[in-house]
């Protein structure tokens, strides 16, 4: 299995000797698979970052939301109280006339 894996990274067995419990490479093929390790822990690294960027930013949508909600709520409870105000006056006015109307 380790012979399959290198050979797929193209090490060549006169590169590379495997024994019981080590493999014993050249600094050139332990260089190159520094970088491949490298490279693969960057692009996690990478994925991670997104990951709890977008998590973030999903938590700031989230409260900005609420917020917008709330705000919200607030005027329209504030038009409906002034609305309730206006049609009371014209209702009370309208009562006023009436009862002296007759």
């Amino acid at each position: 299995q380790i012979q399959e894996f290198l050979g797929s990274l193209g090490f060549s067995n006169n590169d590379i000797q495997i024994g019981k419990t080590k493999v014993f490479m050249r600094n050139s093929q332990k260089r190159v698979l520094q970088d491949l390790l490298q490279e693969k822990v960057l692009t996690k690294i990478v994925l991670i970052q997104r990951w709890i960027r977008a998590k973030l930013n999903r938590c700031r949508f989230l409260h900005m939301r609420r917020s917008a909600i709330v705000i919200q709520a607030a005027i329209r409870g504030w038009l409906a109280r002034h609305h309730y105000v206006i049609i009371h006056k014209r209702l009370c006015a309208a009562v006023v006339i009436q009862s002296a109307w007759r």
